[in-house]
């Protein structure tokens, strides 16, 4: 397998399993919160996909994730690091397009997938 390619993938794995794995602490975190609190699960899941901070701080979590896969991708390739590390969010970008053309309903506002869109390759 090429280097190039072996940096890009090794990247995006870091991207989307650090992002998967540390988001889904964090969503059970805080649903045990909001639980002791006596809240209903209705409550919980209106709560948890209408909370505009948690919403930015799972956002802010996954550019970071995105940030490190790039720079490991980029580490690992050892020569053009910026187009080694954007390329290593188009995996990212392919698999939220994915989610996107689900006919499932989408439980996030707008605005995290927009975000997720512009900032995903710059931070890679």
């Amino acid at each position: 397998m090429n280097p190039n390619v072996r940096a890009v993938l090794t990247g995006a794995s870091v991207d989307i399993g650090g992002s998967t794995f540390i988001g889904g602490v964090a969503s059970v975190l805080f649903i045990a919160v909001l639980s002791a609190n006596g809240a209903s699960q209705q409550q919980l899941y209106a709560v948890l996909y209408s909370s505009t901070g948690f919403l930015l701080a799972l956002s802010l979590l996954g550019l970071f994730f995105n940030a490190l896969g790039g720079y490991v991708a980029a580490r690992l390739a050892g020569q053009q690091h910026k187009i080694i590390g954007a390329a290593s969010a188009g995996p990212c970008l392919f698999l939220s397009l994915l989610s996107l053309l689900n006919p499932l309903p989408n439980y996030y506002p707008l605005w995290v997938i927009v975000v997720g869109w512009l900032f995903c390759v710059p931070f890679g």
